[in-house]
């Protein structure tokens, strides 16, 4: 599955070329969070059947899908990622969808 977080407030996009994908201000992780003054990793996303899931990782300033507050939640194209003061935009394409007697499997 191509993940790619579009930069709402940063004009910068991401590949997540491997998932799980870990997201914070530590320098290993996969998306960056420059603007927290709280460090190591924020959230993960993972792969979950065909579609994405994203996991608060217990921080303080938490991690946010439309504007909500979560702690996991799934993640659906074009919706509103933020964590450590940066917004992006999530987009993935779950692939060719396949068919087995009529219904999309």
């Amino acid at each position: 599955m191509k993940v790619e977080l579009v930069g709402v407030t940063k004009p910068e996009s991401l590949v997540l070329k491997n998932l799980p994908a870990l997201l914070g201000q530590d320098t290993e992780a996969d998306a960056l969070s420059e603007n927290s003054s709280e460090g190591g990793y924020r959230c993960v996303i993972s792969q979950i059947g065909d579609h994405l899931e994203v996991w608060d990782l217990g921080t303080r300033a938490g991690t946010f899908v439309n504007g909500v507050r979560v702690t996991k939640a799934i993640l659906k194209t074009s919706d509103k990622l933020s964590f450590g003061g940066t917004e992006f935009s999530v987009r993935y394409d779950r692939g060719p969808r396949r068919y087995l007697y009529g219904v999309r499997c």
